[in-house]
């Protein structure tokens, strides 16, 4: 029960999600390359505050030395200039770029997408997972294409800007709800997108139909429509999950793991089942000679969760962690127990590693490295990210367990950093979020640290800035 006392005092505890209703981002510039032990959140060099209206869920990306941040709650795109000590209102942004409806959470994602048609300038992808391009059309989803300086213009609208506007091919699929951008897949020099709709029901037969199986489309370059056009994914290359549920596409990759220099694709269904139910799942298609169709079927390789409801999947990021040149694989299983015995209500999570060479060589089916939360609750894996934030040539390990209790602050949440060093120096089979070289953390109810996060150049110094999304109590 949430606990209150006295006239205003803050709700904490369980059941207080709405009074923490806005958002607020940190910025913390990477001058500061050696962090070791506790870092407090809460201290950043700059900042963003939200209001209530403003929602929750807000998505970040940085572009060209300016935070672009999306505010689906709204149906905005903003962006912003920051500087050391800034201290920035939502409302105080060099521009905007909105929908023309208020539900169709416009702004859920941001993802620089590259030149998308050879006119040598920046092109960006936001996200509208609830945009209903028909009224026999709800909720299919869209993702627009839009040119990165569409917000030097002041404020635009979808309605008078012509961008590019791709749509989801069923209703309720949520085209968009998860995103990533593939190099050139189809020898034209541009980027492709791998899209996912995670809400998709697969229909293999008229006599059968798997609701909510999800699927992923891979939209290429050559078939994006005009600036002002609108397509339909409906003759995309598709996959889909195979279980009632499954959720495939709710994360995903576009990078070479195979070792053929051809982008491959990877795709997860955190809700898939095999020999545990709901292990979750992830699929990797050799995009050299991919074939679409059920996941469980043409997928080239398959990594499985390990437990009764892991949810092996949840979140995935892709780099090189030892520098050899290869891809290593992390993904989240946050809903992973250690216990074998008894009832465990609230997860410890889990983290895993496939070495890139592992990757190569087939030797998938076992991570060579695991991250485990220590208490009850902490749902380790539910966001990863995989970065080099100390500048030493080494990309780092990110893990996010936005739901950690700190101190009896509910959901205050916690962000672990593991070091990526040569040979994997540092890292062991069997870790946990003690062996972190730093993490971010504060005792706040609903701070939700992890949750959402960002890695870019604000400032133009060279350095990895790292941008933490927390949630906050209005007023």
């Amino acid at each position: 029960m949430p606990l209150q006392s006295g006239c205003g005092a803050r709700c904490t505890g369980v059941g207080c999600a709405e009074e923490y209703g806005a958002s607020r981002i940190g910025v913390h510039f990477g001058s500061v390359v050696d962090r070791i032990g506790l870092q407090n959140p809460r201290r950043s060099n700059a900042s963003i505050v939200g209001d209530r209206a403003a929602g929750v869920d807000w998505s970040v990306e940085v572009v060209d030395q300016r935070l672009w941040v999306g505010m689906p709650d709204l149906g905005e795109v903003r962006s912003y200039t920051l500087g050391a000590g800034d201290r920035l209102e939502h409302t105080d942004h060099d521009g905007r770029f909105f929908s023309n409806l208020g539900d169709d959470r416009f702004g859920a994602s941001i993802h620089r997408l590259g030149d998308a048609d050879g006119d040598g300038g920046l092109d960006m992808v936001v996200t509208a997972p609830l945009r209903s391009p028909t009224d026999l059309m709800r909720e299919a989803g869209a993702v627009y294409i839009l040119p990165e300086p569409i917000l030097d213009e002041g404020t635009g609208n979808l309605d008078t800007n012509p961008v590019r506007t791709i749509t989801g091919p069923q209703s309720g699929a949520r085209f968009g709800e998860s995103m990533a951008v593939c190099p050139d897949m189809d020898g034209d020099g541009r980027p492709e997108l791998l899209v996912g709709m995670p809400w998709y029901d697969h229909q293999p037969s008229r006599a059968a139909t798997v609701y909510l199986a999800g699927a992923a489309a891979l939209v290429l370059s050559t078939t994006y429509p005009t600036v002002g056009g609108t397509r339909s994914v409906d003759d995309a290359e598709i996959w889909t999950g195979s279980d009632d549920g499954a959720r495939a596409g709710t994360a995903l990759a576009c990078t070479d793991v195979i070792g053929d220099a051809s982008p491959d694709l990877i795709i997860s269904a955190p809700y898939a089942d095999g020999d545990h139910e709901g292990e979750g799942a992830i699929y990797i298609i050799d995009g050299s000679t991919r074939r679409a169709g059920e996941l469980s079927v043409v997928a080239d390789r398959v990594l499985s969760g390990a437990s009764d409801n892991g949810w092996l999947g949840w979140s995935m990021a892709t780099g090189d962690l030892n520098g050899d040149g290869r891809t290593d694989l992390l993904a989240g299983s946050p809903g992973h127990t250690l216990s074998v015995s008894g009832e465990v209500s609230r997860p410890q999570g889990l983290a895993l590693v496939w070495d890139g060479a592992d990757l190569e060589a087939g030797l998938n089916d076992t991570a060579r490295f695991r991250i485990a939360g220590v208490a009850e609750g902490d749902a380790v894996g539910r966001t990863v990210e995989v970065v080099d934030l100390d500048a030493d040539g080494f990309d780092d390990l990110l893990v996010g367990a936005p739901r950690l209790v700190v101190n009896e602050a509910y959901d205050a949440g916690a962000l672990f950093v593991y070091r990526g060093q040569p040979d994997h120096a540092g890292l062991r089979a069997q870790l946990d979020t003690r062996d972190a070289t730093y993490w971010w953390e504060a005792e706040r109810d609903y701070l939700q640290t992890g949750g959402t996060l960002a890695v870019g150049d604000l400032n133009g110094d060279d350095l990895a800035d790292l941008l933490l999304v927390h949630r906050r109590q209005p007023g």
